[in-house]
């Protein structure tokens, strides 16, 4: 949440939830307005329509990383 507020995402980016970030330009977020699953990569300087969707859920998200040490 202190990431959420530090980032202003309420402000710029009203529909989203960030979860996270690739440490460079892109966070990770969910849509806050629904139970849409769908996880996001969302331009730090950006607009909120330069989201993207990049996986159906935060599981099939991590679902190929699980998978490289088996």
């Amino acid at each position: 949440m202190t990431q959420n507020r530090g980032y202003r995402v309420a402000e710029f980016f009203s529909n989203f939830f960030f979860i996270g970030t690739d440490g460079s330009g892109e966070a990770y977020a969910f849509e806050s307005s629904g139970d849409d699953p769908t996880v996001f990569e969302v331009p730090f300087i950006g607009m909120p329509s330069d989201a993207r969707a990049i996986a159906h859920s935060l599981d099939s998200l991590l679902a190929p990383t699980s998978q490289v040490n088996k």
